[in-house]
């Protein structure tokens, strides 16, 4: 299957049950999930069964799936609580403890404010110099302004069906760009990209 298609044409297609669309997704997501996840449990072969855990409830059930999120953030979530499912049966069997996950402090910090501002600034620099102009205009204007998918289109003078194409192809490009470029550590926690929701 051509790696030009995004992931959410592809959950569209795995819907209608097309097993090729199915595998394309777990070779896209599964090594993302890996290294979330090792960089999260410590060992990478405890990673490699979580992971696996969660592309099978996840793509198992991709009609409870929302396609207005991007499906790496459901697929990042589901592999989140696998992570903590895998550590509490760790904990029972007296084999590891809740310490060795690193898993995101929910308490604010006085920094968390400017580290968060910081983030946003290299993220919109990065999608100014990486992305070709409409792309990067529909991902402010739905992020940034809160335009839905129709919002967009008339400001653009597009159709909504574009408009999503736009936007499914600029978090595929960033996904790609940050996968290729190491140094924007900045950007691998999670971030607020503004206010919309995806469309």
């Amino acid at each position: 299957m051509a790696s030009s298609v995004c992931e959410q044409e592809l959950v569209v297609e795995a819907r209608e049950g097309r097993a090729e669309a199915l595998s394309e997704l777990d070779r896209r997501l599964r090594p993302r999930l890996v290294r979330w996840l090792t960089g999260r449990m410590g060992n990478a072969a405890d990673a490699e069964d979580v992971a696996q855990t969660a592309l099978t409830r996840g793509l198992t059930r991709l009609d409870q799936y929302e396609p207005r999120r991007p499906i790496w953030a459901w697929m990042r979530t589901i592999a989140g609580r696998a992570a903590i499912d895998h550590a509490r049966r760790d904990a029972r069997r007296g084999e590891v403890g809740f310490e060795r996950m690193d898993l995101p402090d929910s308490s604010p910090t006085p920094d968390a404010g400017l580290l968060q501002a910081e983030r946003r600034t290299h993220l919109w620099t990065m999608v100014d110099n990486a992305l070709p102009t409409p792309q990067s205009t529909a991902l402010r204007l739905h992020y940034i302004e809160g335009l839905d998918a129709g919002q967009i289109a008339k400001r653009m003078n597009v159709s909504r069906a574009n408009v999503r194409v736009l936007l499914c192809r600029a978090r595929q490009a960033l996904l790609e760009h940050l996968e290729r470029e190491p140094d924007d550590s900045v950007l691998r926690e999670p971030i607020r990209l503004g206010t919309g929701s995806t469309p």
